[in-house]
């Protein structure tokens, strides 16, 4: 039996890093951007964030176990689609002007925004094609 759950611990955690890493990297950033003041969000808004960033991983962490792996192992890589999408952004803004500048803040927030929205939009078509 113990062989058994540490088998499925240890697959758990073979996906749920990627999701881990960066909610807590974007999170870091959004909380330095609004002590800072580049940005309009509040603490307030950070909190909501945390607390959907936990949400999703325990939904990730749940399904990871369950019949449900690969809606899960879905939903944990699509949470880094925006961030590929941020940084090819910024490589050909970069490129075009022919010097290093990141991005406004404002593609920063879009891309932290899809970071959430994504997971649970992969999630929702995993759920409605396995219920049909």
């Amino acid at each position: 039996m113990m062989d058994g759950i540490s088998k499925r611990i240890g697959s758990t955690l073979e996906w749920i890093w990627l999701p881990v890493v960066i909610f807590i990297t974007s999170l870091s950033v959004e909380a330095w951007l609004i002590q800072t003041g580049a940005t309009e969000s509040t603490w307030g808004v950070w909190r909501f964030f945390l607390l959907l960033a936990l949400l999703i991983l325990s939904y990730i962490t749940y399904f990871l176990n369950t019949s449900s792996r690969d809606a899960a192992v879905e939903a944990a890589c699509v949470t880094a689609g925006p961030w590929g999408f941020y940084l090819l952004a910024t490589l050909l803004y970069d490129f075009f002007r022919w010097e290093f500048v990141l991005l406004p803040v404002s593609c920063f927030e879009l891309a932290f925004m899809l970071t959430y929205i994504m997971p649970a939009f992969a999630g929702f078509i995993a759920w409605d094609a396995r219920n049909r």
